[in-house]
C-alpha cells in the first residue's frame, strides 16, 4: 500500500524517484515532516475520532472516500469554512469546501479526460471575493498543468495552460501566492530555458510570463523548484529548488547538487542565497517544501535529506547568508511500515522540538503532507493523505 502511495505522491516525476536513492525511505520522511511550514515556529459522514498526545486533541472532522488523497493544506474563511483539494479520485482532482460542523461540497471536479487541467496536488489561495486559484500539474492543452480560478459557485477558468519547454515552464507543484493587484505568482517543477524549471507570473487576465529560468546545470544555479514562494512587501519573491547549486554530487552519483534557497526581483534578477551541501558539512539537502520570512527577513525551512542522520533538517537562513540546522530529523515510529505515519510539530527559535501528535494511520489519518493553517483560538487545522474512515484522507483539527 504504502508503495503505491509514495509513487501516487511523486507524481510520476522521475527526477525525484531516481534509482538508489531510497524512494521509500524518502517519501516516509517526506510524509513524516513537510508539515512543518503550518505549525514550526511559532453527504459526508458525520464521524468524530479524538485521539490525545501530550495535552492535544486531534479531531477528525471528515473523512474523505477511498482515492481523494487531499495532499495540500487548507485555506480558512472569516466564518470558518476550509477549502482546499484533493488529487484523486481517479487522478483528476477537486476543489472542496467544508463546513465548521463537518458538511463537504465538492466546488468543482477535474477530469483527465478533457483539457481542463487535472491533479491539483497543490492548495489554493483565496481573494476578498471568495475566489479560489491554484494549480494542476497535469492537463491543459499542452498537458503540461494549469493555473486555474474557481469561483464561490464553482465555475472554474483556466487562466493559463503551460507549454513546456522552451516557453513558459510545466509541471507546476506547488501553489501560488497573489499581490495587491491580483497577479499571480508560482514555479513549475519543469519547463523554461533550460528544462529546468521556473518562476511565473499570470496577470488576472491570464497572460504569463516566465520572469525567471532555471539552469543550466554548469552555471551551479538552482534546478527544479518543487515548493511554493513567498512574497515581501517589495515585489521579491523568496523559494527553494529541490536539486542544483554548486555541490555537483551531493548524496548520490549523477545528482545534480543538493538544492538552493533564492530570491527573484520584480525585474526577473535572481539571487542564489545559499546552496546546500548535503553530507559535505551535514547543512541538509533538496529542500522540497516552501519557505517562512520573520519580520527581520530571516527565511525558515526544510530539507526532505541530510542533517544528522540523513532524514532532513529544519533550517534558519540569515540575511547575510548564514545558514543554521535548527534541528535534524532522527526518524522512527511504529506501524505505517515501520516509519510513522507523520507527525504535527513544535518548534522553538532556538531549535527545540515538541511532538503535539503522531498519527496512527486509523481514523485519524496518517501521512500529512501539507502545511497547516491556524484559527484565532490557536487551532490547526490540516489534511492527511490517507486514513480516515475510508482510507482516503481526513481533514483535522488539533487543538491546545
Amino acid at each position: 500500500m504504502i508503495s503505491e502511495k509514495a509513487i501516487g505522491t511523486l507524481r510520476q516525476q522521475a527526477e525525484i524517484t531516481k534509482a538508489g536513492r531510497k524512494p521509500a525511505l524518502r517519501m516516509m520522511v517526506r510524509m513524516a515532516f513537510q508539515c512543518v511550514l503550518g505549525v514550526a515556529l511559532l453527504g459526508a459522514l458525520p464521524v468524530t475520532a479524538a485521539h490525545t498526545a501530550q495535552a492535544q486533541t486531534l479531531t477528525t472532522i471528515y473523512s474523505f472516500t477511498y482515492g481523494s488523497r487531499p495532499e495540500a493544506g487548507l485555506v480558512l474563511d472569516a466564518n470558518g469554512n476550509l477549502f482546499g483539494t484533493t488529487s484523486g479520485p481517479d487522478g483528476g482532482g477537486t476543489v472542496f469546501e467544508l463546513t465548521p460542523d463537518g458538511v463537504e461540497e465538492v466546488l468543482y471536479s477535474f477530469s483527465s479526460k478533457n483539457k481542463g487541467g487535472y491533479g491539483p496536488y497543490a492548495g489554493l489561495v483565496r481573494d476578498a471575493n471568495g475566489n479560489l486559484f491554484g494549480t494542476t500539474e497535469f492537463g491543459g492543452v499542452h498537458n503540461h498543468g494549469t493555473v486555474f480560478q474557481v469561483t464561490p459557485t464553482g465555475t472554474e477558468t483556466v487562466l493559463h495552460a503551460f507549454s513546456g519547454y522552451p516557453y513558459d515552464g510545466g509541471r507546476p507543484a506547488a501553489g501560488l501566492v497573489q499581490d495587491g493587484q491580483g497577479n499571480l505568482y508560482g514555479t513549475t517543477f519543469q519547463g523554461g530555458a533550460a528544462r529546468k524549471g521556473t518562476v511565473f507570473k499570470v496577470t488576472p487576465a491570464g497572460a504569463e510570463t516566465a520572469i525567471y529560468s532555471f539552469g543550466p546545470k554548469s552555471s551551479g544555479d538552482g534546478e527544479n523548484p518543487f515548493g511554493g514562494l513567498i512574497l515581501d512587501a517589495e515585489g521579491n519573491l523568496y523559494g527553494s529548488t529541490f536539486e542544483g547549486g554548486r555541490f555537483h554530487g551531493c548524496h548520490y552519483p549523477g545528482v545534480a547538487g543538493c538544492g538552493i534557497v533564492f530570491e527573484v526581483s520584480p525585474t526577473g534578477q535572481e539571487t542564489r542565497l545559499y546552496a546546500f551541501a548535503g553530507e559535505k558539512n551535514n547543512d541538509g539537502a533538496e529542500p522540497v517544501g516552501g519557505l517562512l520570512r520573520d519580520a527581520q527577513g530571516n527565511l525558515y525551512g526544510t530539507t526532505l535529506e541530510g542533517g544528522t542522520v540523513d532524514l532532513g533538517t529544519v533550517f534558519k537562513l540569515a540575511l547575510g547568508g548564514t545558514e543554521t540546522v535548527l534541528y535534524s530529523f532522527m526518524g522512527g515510529g511504529s506501524g505505517c511500515q515501520g516509519y510513522g505515519c507523520g507527525t504535527v510539530f513544535k518548534m522553538t527559535p532556538d531549535g527545540t522540538e515538541t511532538v503535539l501528535y503522531r498519527f496512527t494511520g486509523g481514523v485519524d489519518g496518517g501521512y500529512p503532507l501539507a502545511p497547516l493553517v491556524f484559527d484565532g483560538q490557536g487551532n490547526l487545522y490540516g489534511t492527511t493523505m490517507s486514513g480516515g474512515v475510508y482510507d482516503g484522507g481526513t481533514v483535522f483539527e488539533l487543538t491546545p
